[in-house]
């Protein structure tokens, strides 16, 4: 009571700190993002030369967009598809202001015309086109400002689109090959050698003697910047607590199933309705359809097909559940039929043009039964004038050999379970069907299953503890050495290298922004630790590098591109060194390999007989005369030394209009593409994602 009136006395004084707080924290902000420096707060996610991409007109493109997928892409990775789409939009747009390319009336005419030119709705009465047809809807749009605003971005996204395949026409024009270009592409194509060649392969010498430094891979990368220059990167480690579940966990999931199973009023053993205790108890719904062997899982399918109808299998495991099945039915079925049927809608028919209600619909099937059962010769004749399933009128109503699980459930049950020759009328989703079973083949054992399943996931305990652990191991790894800390206490560190500023997923972790935001912020310090929850579990993790600029790869990114090349120059110089002879004979018995031939070789695809693909070694082959053979030339593969046997040379053609446009058609979109990363390369692109997601 005492403490209690100490704080009303005191109450101004707690408002006023509460207020001084928030106030702080508010400016703090304002601070942070350059509002007290002399800047503004940015509200882009980027700025590409210049022009803003604001920030909530491109959160709502990501919204739509992200409708669209479905949850096919994450929302990380539909924000980075948006992203470049705007990029690539404001670079486009800006270089044709640049150029002063606009739209005037006949070209945004045009633009629309292309867009709209196979709508129905724009169509005259000669079923043509009309721009005024479009007119006309567009003064609609204009009797309301919010559609009216709808169409004018539609309008300016058509246009804008247009315009940037206008531009890159042009570049293709520009670029499109001559008469001398068909020319060569015909040579590279049909000029061809035959060759004799001795080939030293790499392989012949092993690794441990070419042996790559590090200092030797970051030499190379240095003299090869721009292949090797990366992004921001972060390198991190992690011990995972992951959230499983405990052998306590497991039992007491296990004692759950079993009650469901043994339940004297209503269990999964005695159940009438079995559909409904699934449904009501179970990770996994009932399915009213019979199985074949092969499509009960194999783990438990030959303890399944060895019980009696009636009987129960389990509680078990399996994908991550407890599970307890019911062999609910056993028969024998086929594993496919031939039937044949017509079907009679619910509503519209299009194929007599009656619309039926339920009660009509079953009063006509009903009908053409009776007709049927006496005159079967009439069911052909029945398909073509009333049945409304157009897939297979052309064809009597026939399906031929389909297996079990083709048709709809009412359907399926009645031309599998039936023997062959029933008739007989169903329902479906469809309508009613005259269904007529022709055949049916591959008789063998079916179950009908009736499983409950609970998931095995870790207790409220379970992840209690494994908070406990985690913390505790955090703790002791902020005092002394991750990875010796982890050792001591037996736990597995898993190191994850070259994290980018914007990626997503940590391997081992999934989607994990808020990580890989701490990794970057520049107030986490190489060597920091942080605990994160992932999922049911936890993740300590440490930061053990980052480069904030671009910067070259480090070792252990670059080695596995490096080495390879660096250790074939190495063995190539080693094998040039051995090579002795002046024949290609004498350079073959130096190095225990035979003289081979190749036929037929052109540099358009430079593929040596028995070698593989080697551009250089073919190139070289080209600039012998016939009879003179090379020096060592290092291929992809091995050193090659080759002599020239014949060359043949294609005859020179008076047309070379089909090479022309073929190389054309081959270097149209590459050139466009060069284009567009030319002007993205010289963009002055700031790019603000990582501020905001």
């Amino acid at each position: 009571m005492a403490i209690l009136n100490s704080i009303r006395k005191r109450g101004i004084f707690l408002i006023i700190i509460i207020a001084m707080a928030l106030f702080a924290f508010v400016i703090s902000g304002i601070i942070d993002n350059g509002g007290l420096k002399g800047g503004t707060v940015s509200n882009s996610v980027a700025t590409v030369n210049g022009t803003d991409i604001d920030r909530v007109a491109f959160n709502n493109l990501v919204e739509a967009q992200s409708r669209q997928y479905g949850g096919a892409a994450s929302q990380s990775q539909v924000r980075n598809i948006v992203w470049e789409q705007q990029v690539r939009k404001a670079i486009i747009e800006g270089k044709l202001e640049d150029l002063g390319f606009t739209a005037e009336s006949n070209f945004t005419k045009k633009a629309l015309t292309d867009a709209f030119q196979n709508q129905p709705d724009f169509f005259n009465e000669a079923g043509v086109f009309d721009y005024a047809k479009l007119e006309e809807y567009i003064r609609f749009q204009q009797e309301n400002d919010v559609t009216y605003a709808n169409w004018l971005a539609q309008e300016n996204q058509i246009v804008s689109q247009a315009m940037e395949q206008a531009y890159f026409s042009m570049v293709q024009g520009a670029a499109s090959p001559s008469t001398i270009d068909g020319k060569w592409e015909y040579h590279l194509e049909n000029d061809k050698v035959d060759i004799q060649y001795v080939q030293v392969p790499y392989s012949s010498i092993p690794d441990d003697q070419a042996v790559i430094t590090d200092a030797e891979i970051e030499a190379y990368m240095r003299d090869h910047q721009e292949r090797f220059t990366v992004d921001p990167r972060v390198d991190i480690q992690y011990v995972l607590f992951a959230g499983n579940a405990s052998a306590a966990d497991e039992l007491a999931t296990t004692e759950e199933v079993n009650q469901l199973v043994n339940d004297t009023i209503n269990g999964l053993a005695i159940t009438e309705d079995v559909e409904a205790l699934v449904n009501a108890n179970s990770e996994v719904p009932y399915q009213d359809r019979f199985l074949f062997k092969n499509q009960v899982p194999s783990t438990i399918a030959d303890s399944i097909f060895a019980r009696e109808a009636g009987s129960v299998y389990g509680p078990y495991k399996e994908r991550g559940n407890v599970m307890a099945t019911r062999i609910v039915e056993r028969r024998t079925l086929p594993d496919s039929v031939k039937a044949r049927h017509i079907l009679i809608p619910i509503g519209s028919n299009p194929t007599d043009n009656i619309v039926r209600d339920e009660a009509q619909a079953k009063t006509t099937a009903d009908s053409l039964m009776t007709i049927l059962k006496s005159d079967l010769s009439r069911f052909e004749e029945f398909v073509t004038a009333y049945s409304s399933d157009q897939g297979s009128i052309e064809r009597g109503g026939l399906y031929d050999w389909y297996p079990y699980n083709r048709m709809v459930p009412a359907f399926r049950d009645f031309t599998f379970e039936e023997e062959v020759g029933a008739l007989g009328v169903v329902k479906s989703d469809f309508g009613f069907h005259i269904i007529e079973v022709l055949d049916q083949k591959n008789p063998q054992e079916a179950v009908k299953l009736a499983t409950i399943a609970k998931p095995l996931r870790a207790s409220q305990e379970t992840i209690n503890n494994l908070f406990s652990d985690a913390t505790n191991f955090e703790l002791a790894a902020r005092k002394g050495d991750f990875a010796a800390v982890a050792q001591e206490s037996v736990y597995g560190v898993r190191p994850v290298n070259a994290v980018g500023q914007l990626d997503e997923n940590i391997t081992g972790l999934g989607p994990q922004r808020t990580l890989v935001n701490w990794a970057f912020n520049e107030e986490t310090a190489v060597g920091d630790i942080k605990r994160f929850d992932v999922g049911d579990g936890f993740a300590v993790v440490q930061l053990v590098r980052r480069n904030l600029e671009e910067a070259l790869m480090s070792n252990a990114e670059g080695s596995a591109i490096v080495t390879p090349i660096l250790r074939a120059q190495k063995k190539a110089k080693m094998i040039r060194e051995q090579l002795s002879g002046s024949t290609l004979e004498e350079i073959a018995q130096s190095q225990s390999q035979t003289v081979q031939s190749a036929q037929a070789i052109n540099r358009k695809s430079p593929t040596i007989a028995g070698a593989g693909t080697e551009p250089k070694v073919v190139g070289a082959a080209f600039g012998l005369k016939p009879g003179e053979v090379s020096g060592p030339i290092d291929g992809k593969t091995g050193v090659f030394v080759v002599r020239l046997t014949a060359k043949n040379v294609a005859p020179d053609l008076e047309d070379y209009s089909a090479f022309v446009t073929r190389a054309r058609q081959a270097q149209g979109t590459q050139a466009a593409l060069n284009a567009y990363n030319a002007l993205k390369k010289a963009a002055d692109i700031e790019d603000n994602r990582a501020t905001f997601y």
